[in-house]
């Protein structure tokens, strides 16, 4: 496995190659710079020209659920940050998706960034 690790309009993003053939449901990515403080009215940006963006990978983390919470029996650091940092394009960038649906989400970032 190796990563590839991007920056796209003050995205950025880790991807994991395993060969060239696991196909991603998830498309995470982090905002920074002038944009990383302001998660809520990106997501919002995006909403508003139909683009569906989830805010953290689980939220809350798995940890506060209650058939979980027993199993939880130190701070999950990694998953706090997850949860609070990262966001997801969840079924635009599929494998059948046409690329067209790519470059709308990439001006629907692009624009919502601005």
């Amino acid at each position: 496995m190796s990563f590839r690790r991007g920056t796209y309009y003050g995205l950025r993003y880790d991807l994991a190659a395993y060969h060239d053939s696991h196909v991603y449901y998830v498309f995470p990515f982090t905002l920074h710079g002038h944009t990383g403080g302001n998660r809520p009215r990106f997501i919002a940006r995006c909403a508003k020209r139909g683009l569906n963006v989830g805010a953290g990978y689980i939220t809350p983390i798995l940890s506060h659920y209650p058939a979980f919470k027993k199993y939880a029996t130190h701070p999950l650091p990694v998953a706090e940050e997850l949860s609070t940092k990262t966001l997801c394009i969840l079924s635009n960038l599929t494998p059948d998706k046409p690329l067209s649906e790519a470059r709308r989400t990439a001006k629907i970032i692009r624009e919502s960034l601005e």
